[in-house]
């Protein structure tokens, strides 16, 4: 990279850094409030049971931590920085798997192995259940696909794609092994 444009971005990062870094300074901090309260939501609508209303609200929530975080999160004082930085990533990792929850539901996503996501026109396993546990299986049709998510500060963006056939060949790990520090195939 051109060292004159590396020194403009790194720049604008500084300068975003600085920033946030004043606006997030206070008299008493709640990281690990927000974080505990995040968390805690995150277990509550993402874990193995979900709801599509649950989890768009905990986006939405979640979402407004992280679009005013440099107000809302507060420090007081520039060790407590790197801990701010951490709970960041982790409201942006929290955000965009909500958002490829809401995507897969979207795509007609159901229940199986990993999750029962609630539908009402589904069926519960034992009457006694609460609502919630009324579910309808998987028909398998996004079985071949893999979903990826793609965030661009704002925004999720879930792109679909076929699943990569497993390779034919079927070699031995000295062979394939001895291949691979020769010329770094590894397919």
């Amino acid at each position: 990279m051109d060292p004159e444009a590396f020194a403009k971005i790194a720049q604008c990062k500084l300068d975003w850094l600085t920033s946030l870094l004043e606006g997030m300074m206070g008299e008493r901090s709640n990281i690990e409030e927000v974080n505990q309260e995040t968390t805690s939501e995150m277990s509550r609508v993402g874990s193995a049971i979900r709801n599509y209303s649950d989890i768009s609200h905990a986006k939405e929530k979640i979402g407004s931590w992280l679009f005013s975080f440099g107000s809302n999160v507060k420090i007081k004082g520039i060790e407590e920085f790197p801990r701010a930085m951490i709970l960041r990533d982790c409201l942006t990792s929290q955000y965009v798997y909500l958002g490829a929850m809401l995507d897969y539901i979207n795509h007609g996503g159901k229940s199986r192995g990993s999750a029962l996501y609630s539908d009402p026109e589904g069926c519960k396993v034992q009457e006694k259940l609460p609502e919630e546990f009324r579910f309808s299986l998987d028909d398998c049709r996004l079985g071949s696909m893999v979903q990826e998510m793609g965030f661009d500060g704002k925004n999720c963006v879930a792109y679909w794609r076929e699943v990569h056939p497993i390779p034919e060949e079927d070699g031995f790990f000295e062979d394939v092994w001895h291949s691979f520090r020769e010329n770094g195939n590894v397919y």
